[in-house]
């Protein structure tokens, strides 16, 4: 299971552009750091407000709330001070404007920010949350498809013989392992719901 976290638009939208690597929170009580899902949750903040038109410019108004858009990994978390805000403001300043900063507010970092091919539809929760991430694995390596259905139609019907055939076939072992904690799938693949 992956983590996540729902963030409103265009917020969400932002972090998986690239624009935005900083999410501000007023509070945050959870020790999780690591590879975490953005989700895009399905309210848009304040959407006539003259902030958030802005910022959906910069974005051209291209936000898909309610779906998981992004991973990331989530590095730190700080509280802000007044030097942390100044700094922000004066070297960063649309981060700045994309965030809500206040001496006391938490800032999450996140690096590694990558946008998904293809955004897929979730239903997000309060805090980190837990995220079967199997849609999205497949969907970033559909070339991967129609091997493991080549495999399964060829008879190898256990994770070991295809993991054995893939690894002949020169697949990264860090691809090879995705695909071991995806093995449950193989069925739902062979039934062609993928």
């Amino acid at each position: 299971m992956a983590k996540a976290i729902s963030i409103q638009e265009p917020y969400a939208s932002l972090i998986a552009n690239g624009l935005k690597q900083y999410e501000t929170r007023s509070k945050w009580n959870y020790k999780y750091r690591g590879e975490i899902y953005i989700h895009a949750s399905a309210k848009i903040y304040d959407p006539k407000s003259e902030k958030t038109r802005k910022l959906m410019t910069a974005i051209n108004a291209n936000i898909h709330p309610g779906y998981i858009v992004a991973k990331a990994t989530l590095v730190a978390v700080y509280t802000q001070t007044d030097d942390m805000i100044r700094v922000i403001e004066e070297q960063m300043p649309f981060e700045h404007d994309a965030g809500f900063y206040e001496v006391g507010r938490k800032v999450l970092v996140l690096k590694n920010i990558q946008k998904l091919k293809r955004p897929i539809p979730a239903k997000g929760h309060l805090g980190v949350w837990d995220f079967d991430d199997t849609e999205v694995f497949w969907s970033e390596n559909e070339h991967l498809i129609p091997v493991v259905k080549e495999l399964l139609a060829d008879g190898y019907d256990n994770y070991e013989e295809i993991e054995e055939e893939l690894r002949n076939r020169y697949y990264s072992h860090e691809l090879i392992e995705r695909i071991a904690r995806k093995v449950m799938d193989l069925q739902d693949i062979a039934a062609g719901h993928y």
